[in-house]
């Protein structure tokens, strides 16, 4: 079906179609020439290309296809003008609301964040001086001893920002070590290790038997999981405690939730986690010594 443009001198609106400006009416002027209704619209144009085309119309050299009225969503769209093409019929020219939801989720999501920020951990009740009636924050009022919480019922505990995990009980120190550390520049250091590739797992107890040193040349205090490697997957079997310079460990337990083994010859690889022992930092680089043999029995 073709639509005819009534070109009428009472268009009080301008729409832009594919970058040409189209003169049209208004929502307003159609609501005040109909504030009873009376019009109808017959289909809406715009918004790229119609799903269900009821027709076209022409607009300069742009032939425009026509969609039934309501296809649109309202959600998504908005009526911006009307065209004229008969006797109180109108075609809807639809202009995109995106541009518009876009600066409201924006608006939101900057509402929601000035929320967040007002309310975060240092704006929670019990953090005003006004849910501790009768204290000045910071200070210590009769009843309260050293190291409370003033007005609390308990002592202030803070955690380290970099806890060390603890020392392994197996671990001995070795003996005979001389060995002195190397001049590193601050922040940075060294390990030295001194293992055997050979260790044995018992099934009947859990025992392990490995035989790994970090020498008093080291910089870094080192703990080690051990893991068996098959079929291309490693699987966590033992992991110890914390081998400070100076010390070494002949005996790990596996752990449990470790897999099932049988007896026989299982490859495998230690994978090392360096801590600062003043810091308590853990060192980014993650020391690997592969090509374990892991002989297992019964007992």
């Amino acid at each position: 079906m073709q639509f005819n443009i009534h070109h009428s001198g009472d268009y009080d609106a301008n729409v832009s179609l594919k970058g040409r400006k189209v003169e049209c009416f208004s929502p307003k002027y159609i609501k005040n020439t109909y504030p009873q209704g009376g019009c109808k619209v017959l289909g809406e144009m715009g918004g790229g290309k119609a799903k269900k085309v009821l027709g076209t119309v022409q607009v300069g050299r742009e032939l425009h296809e026509v969609s039934p009225s309501g296809s649109k969503s309202r959600l998504f769209w908005r009526r911006a003008g009307y065209l004229q093409v008969g006797d109180d019929q109108y075609i809807a020219v639809m202009k995109s609301r995106l541009p518009f939801l876009i600066i409201l989720l924006a608006l939101i999501a900057v509402i929601i964040i000035l929320l967040c920020l007002l309310t975060g951990p240092g704006n929670t009740p019990g953090n005003t001086p006004s849910d501790n009636p009768g204290n000045t924050p910071g200070t210590v009022t009769p009843g309260d001893t050293p190291g409370d919480t003033p007005g609390g019922d308990g002592p202030i505990v803070i955690a380290p920002d970099h806890p060390l995990p603890p020392v392994d009980e197996n671990s001995q120190p070795i003996e005979g070590d001389t060995s002195e550390k190397a001049d590193v520049s601050e922040g940075g250091g060294s390990v030295s290790m001194i293992y055997s590739l050979d260790s044995s797992l018992t099934l009947s107890n859990g025992d392990i038997t490995i035989y790994f040193q970090n020498p008093n040349a080291s910089s870094h205090n080192v703990t080690v999981d051990m893991y068996i490697v098959s079929g291309g997957q490693e699987y966590l079997i033992a992991q110890s405690g914390l081998l400070e310079p100076g010390f070494g460990l002949t005996k790990l337990r596996m752990m449990t939730g470790a897999p099932t083994l049988s007896e026989g010859i299982y490859g495998g690889l230690f994978r090392l986690h360096c801590y600062d022992p003043v810091t308590g930092e853990q060192a980014m680089v993650v020391p690997e010594i592969t090509g374990l043999n892991i002989t297992v029995t019964n007992g």
